[in-house]
């Protein structure tokens, strides 16, 4: 079944193809000529990398196929280089998912401005044609690379906030998502100019050895992502299992995920502080894995011995997480989720602004969820009822 899109967002999109084709239909005439033995060569080299392509965090993917289509521009042309750019709509795993039709008519357009574009500044600033390191071959390279990234990741960036449900920024999308693929864009482009003069130099067979190490290290860091990914939904999913045990706290970390992301689109956060509060708020409780079930479901008030036991979670959750090299940016924001503006919490006793902005909205997550959900000791109050300001108690 189609997923259903608003019509801004479906004009955007027909947009965006309608600007490709036409910027296409231009470089065709204006730049003619197409390499069928380019086309061959570095075509099945971005079908290759493209399948391989890293998902980002939000939406979207990077692949080093950029490289290969840049390479492609400079020594085929922008025809040549468009024309195969429209291989990577053949993603096996966007078949897999059945993806819906306007995500290709998207990327479609997305590809063609933005190898488009990148090629008409090639040309247009390289009038010789020749491709040898010198001044405005290199001015060439330089401008059309960056205009195929802002144009890329720009448009892309456009799409994923106007359609996300919590409609955020363009600019806080890319800067939370592209911006910090700057430095490999860089990379990637001096990679380009690498295989484009081997290229020309060897022929086809230079391809296979100038982008073998580029294909090794994408999927490399492919594996390092979905190691990330598996060893977090482990302790998430370890966390649930603990929950479960007690029905008063089952899908307490799930909520105050949510309840913390709220705030934090409210306050405006960017998208990696979101990113790191809604981790925090799943694994804020990891650490009561050590803690005896009793002491967690009693219904009697805790001794001064047991409560020194519950108190410890805290620690103990800081401590998993900051061991791991994957959940140790969030381990800060851990600490200090029982702390108290008054600095009457646990276990630093921070008190006002040394509590840190994301553990703070972190307390205020897992204390409304506490209060809002019946547990042994006390009844659930209604989500409506006034709560006193934390600052003037």
């Amino acid at each position: 079944m189609a997923q259903k899109i608003s019509g801004r967002l479906l004009a955007y999109i027909l947009s965006v193809f309608l600007a490709g084709l036409g910027i296409f239909l231009y470089v065709y005439q204006a730049y003619p000529g197409i390499s069928i033995e380019g086309a061959i060569a570095f075509g099945l080299l971005v079908l290759v990398t493209d399948n391989l392509a890293v998902m980002l965090p939000k939406a979207g993917a990077v692949s080093v196929a950029g490289s290969i289509l840049m390479a492609c521009l400079f020594v085929n042309g922008p025809v040549t280089a468009s024309l195969i750019s429209i291989l990577q709509l053949l993603h096996v795993a966007d078949f897999k998912n059945r993806e819906p039709w306007y995500k290709y008519l998207f990327n479609g357009g997305q590809f063609l401005l933005a190898v488009g574009i990148g090629g008409i500044i090639f040309k247009t600033i390289n009038r010789s044609g020749a491709f040898a390191l010198q001044g405005e071959v290199v001015l060439a390279v330089v401008l059309s690379s960056l205009a195929y990234f802002v144009i890329n990741t720009g448009l892309t960036a456009i799409a994923v906030s106007a359609s996300t449900p919590e409609r955020t920024s363009a600019i806080h999308t890319w800067l939370y998502n592209y911006a910090w693929l700057f430095p490999f864009h860089i990379l990637v482009s001096i990679v380009a100019v690498g295989i484009a003069l081997l290229y020309l130099r060897f022929g086809s067979v230079s391809l296979l050895f100038s982008t073998l190490p580029l294909i090794l290290t994408q999927y490399i860091w492919l594996l390092t992502l979905r190691e990330r990914k598996a060893v977090l939904d482990n302790i998430i999913n370890m966390v649930r299992i603990m929950e479960a045990k007690d029905v008063y706290t089952a899908g307490h970390s799930r909520r105050v995920a949510q309840y913390a992301e709220k705030i934090g689109r409210e306050l405006r956060l960017n998208e990696f502080e979101i990113d790191n509060l809604k981790n925090a708020a799943y694994l804020h409780d990891v650490g009561k894995i050590q803690i005896v079930l009793s002491v967690i479901t009693t219904e009697e008030r805790l001794s001064s011995e047991a409560r020194k036991i519950f108190q410890s979670h805290v620690t103990v959750s800081a401590e998993i997480t900051g061991s791991i090299t994957y959940t140790k940016p969030i381990s800060d924001i851990i600490w200090g989720h029982h702390e108290r503006y008054d600095g009457q919490g646990y276990p630093r006793g921070l008190k006002g602004d040394e509590i840190p902005i994301l553990a703070a909205i972190l307390s205020v997550a897992d204390s409304f969820d506490a209060m809002t959900t019946k547990r042994p000791y006390t009844q659930a109050l209604l989500a409506a009822v006034p709560i006193p300001d934390p600052a003037k108690e």
